[in-house]
């Protein structure tokens, strides 16, 4: 025997040594033992279909069914005649709410001939989602939890919602509140797409994909659903004022205009519509109508920072200084560290001649 028919014979033992070890530990409840054994097995061969396979059942066993499945896909994909594999894969995609997706590759299952009891109770329990829908106590119980704050918890059972009744949009829609109330735009996304579109009559899921596609500066995507929400909800002060927002932000002063006009129709209190709609109108050169919006905006709520800021700003504009410099101490006041403010003041004590105040300001005042 050469040397290299040695080393390649030795290989496929080690791996088979490597893999009995990393059972052993699986079974013991050793997951981290086991995960590393099986990390090291594909580095050798990434297609080994146990050691992937075994360690989509770590990662499903971590609450990580996402991760599971390029594991199964893979073991799948290399050895497609073994039915675990195939059970494993169609259950993590239920799990992860790919509901569709576990229909398909249940069909392909079934076209090479896997069909064991296994596999057909995915198959019933598939067709009693899609037509099933949880009883009145479920919803109850996740409605509480939200509400009473327990996030963690309503997201657990909002989880499990979504895989016993795809179908059903309130499981999905709080799922995608929590995690965007968390801060956790980008998985949030997910979630409340499906809620969407399990429920397209639903004006509040369509505002809050909105949110979400906002938060993540996909803001052409953002107006479509501000758009639908108000489309299904003439009224919702919210989508109106958050779809001004969006425009804004995308340079469309005039629509953006529009839409304010319309939240303050609703809304007339709603301070911060009145002082966007100055900063859209300061921005169409229209400093004169910016200026009785900030005044409204400060009428309704006095301590409002920013209209103070930007009343300032348009009045410096017009000249008139002294009314500038007290807006931006005021804004200051409010907001001790409102930097912008504090520049600003820089800027009128200067026009004003006034150096040395402008010398004894907070460092940044005026660069």
């Amino acid at each position: 025997m050469t040397d290299n028919d040695a080393s390649q014979n030795a290989a496929p033992q080690t791996i088979e040594q490597a893999l009995q070890q990393a059972i052993a530990h699986l079974q013991a409840g050793e997951m981290r033992d086991a995960e590393r054994l099986y990390r090291s097995i594909l580095q050798s061969q990434p297609r080994h279909p146990d050691a992937n396979h075994n360690l989509g059942v770590i990662a499903v066993l971590a609450g990580q069914p996402a991760a599971a499945l390029p594991h199964f896909k893979a073991a799948l994909e290399a050895n497609p005649v073994h039915e675990q594999y195939w059970l494993s894969y169609i259950d993590t995609l239920i799990r992860t709410g790919q509901t569709e997706s576990a229909r398909l590759v249940l069909e392909q299952g079934r076209q090479r001939g896997i069909s064991g009891e296994a596999i057909k109770a995915l198959a019933a329990g598939l067709e009693q989602q899609a037509e099933g829908e949880p009883d009145a106590g479920q919803i109850n119980a996740l409605l509480s939890l939200f509400s009473e704050g327990q996030h963690d918890a309503a997201f657990a059972l909002a989880q499990q919602m979504t895989q016993r009744f795809p179908l059903y949009a309130l499981g999905w829609k709080v799922m995608g509140t929590v995690l965007s109330q968390a801060g956790r735009s980008s998985e949030a996304l997910a979630p409340t797409q499906q809620a969407a579109a399990l429920s397209p009559g639903d004006a509040g899921v369509h505002y809050q994909f909105g949110k979400i596609l906002q938060k993540l500066e996909r803001l052409a995507e953002a107006e479509a659903s501000y758009q639908m929400a108000i489309r299904i909800r003439p009224d919702y002060t919210e989508a109106c004022y958050s779809l001004g927002v969006t425009l804004q932000g995308l340079g469309r002063f005039a629509e953006a205009e529009v839409s304010y006009r319309r939240t303050i129709r609703i809304r007339p209190d709603y301070a911060a519509a009145h002082s966007n709609l100055g900063a859209v109108l300061q921005s169409l050169g229209r400093q004169v109508e910016a200026e009785a919006c900030y005044r409204r905006a400060i009428e309704i709520n006095p301590d409002y920072a920013g209209a103070h800021n930007n009343l300032a700003v348009v009045l410096h504009s017009l000249g008139q200084l002294a009314e500038a410099e007290a807006g931006y101490r005021r804004a200051i006041e409010i907001w001790p560290d409102y930097v912008e403010a504090h520049y600003n003041l820089g800027r009128v004590l200067k026009d004003l001649g006034r150096f040395n105040e402008v010398l004894a300001s907070p460092p940044g005042t005026l660069d």
